[in-house]
């Protein structure tokens, strides 16, 4: 599934996770959801792992964590992982 979200440089993973629950009835349910930063740099693609949120956990000081504080750019991207276990 694609979609797309524009969101503001101070969005934290939470809010970004709540946003996606509260719009998308298939990820309502889901509890674990992994962030990635994706970049284009010289025509090569990096990735790197931002933070977890665990729905029903809290403590993970990650998912507080902001866009800004991941460096994005603009035409960065956002890969999250959902677990539908």
């Amino acid at each position: 599934m694609v979609l797309v979200i524009l969101l503001r440089m101070n969005s934290t993973l939470k809010e970004i996770t709540e946003l996606l629950r509260a719009h998308l009835p298939v990820v309502r349910t889901k509890q674990r959801f992994v962030f990635s930063k994706i970049s284009v740099e010289d025509g090569k693609f990096s990735k790197k792992e931002m933070g977890t949120v665990m729905v029903h956990k809290k403590g993970n000081e990650k998912e507080e964590s902001r866009l800004d504080e991941h460096k994005f750019c603009i035409g960065d991207l956002i890969d999250i992982s959902i677990n539908f276990k």
